[in-house]
C-alpha cells in the first residue's frame, strides 16, 4: 500500500511538471484523496494489528502535522530560489525515501500480534 501511494504521488508529481507547473485538479485530488486515506488507514493499522493505543498512534499523526507545517514554512523561503520544478521532484524524492523507512521500519522492527494456535485435525488430544 505504501509503495502504491509512493507511485501515485511520483507518477502525478512527474505528469504535472511535464505540462505546467500547476498542478491539474485530477491529480491533486488523487494526492489528496491518498493523504486522506492514510490519515483514516494508519491509526486503524497501529492500533488493530500493532497493539499501539490511541495516544500512541495520535502522536504519529500529530508528528506528521507539525513537520508539515515546517517543511511548508521551508518551502516558502526557499521555493522562489529554486523553481518549482526543481522543489517537486525534491519534495517527491523526500517522500519516496520517507514512504520506503517507514515500510523497512513496519516490516522489521514493530510487534507483530500472534495468532492463537490451533489443534490440528486428525490427531487425538493426549492426557497427560
Amino acid at each position: 500500500m505504501t509503495l502504491g501511494a509512493v507511485a501515485m504521488v511520483f507518477l502525478a508529481a512527474t505528469q504535472s511538471l511535464a505540462v505546467t507547473t500547476v498542478m491539474p485538479p485530477r491529480q491533486r485530488a488523487l494526492i489528496a484523496g491518498a493523504l486522506f486515506g492514510a490519515e483514516i488507514d494508519v491509526p486503524y493499522l497501529l492500533i488493530d494489528h500493532y497493539g499501539f493505543d490511541a495516544t500512541g498512534a495520535g502522536l504519529g499523526l500529530t508528528s506528521a502535522a507539525l513537520l508539515w507545517a515546517a517543511g511548508a514554512e521551508v518551502q516558502g523561503r526557499i521555493g522562489d530560489r529554486l523553481g518549482n520544478a526543481r522543489i517537486t521532484l525534491i519534495g517527491t524524492t523526500l517522500l519516496a525515501a520517507a514512504a520506503l523507512v517507514a515500510a523497512a521500519t513496519a516490516a522489521t522492527a514493530l510487534p507483530r500480534r500472534r495468532r492463537p494456535a490451533t489443534p490440528r485435525r486428525g490427531r487425538a488430544a493426549s492426557s497427560p
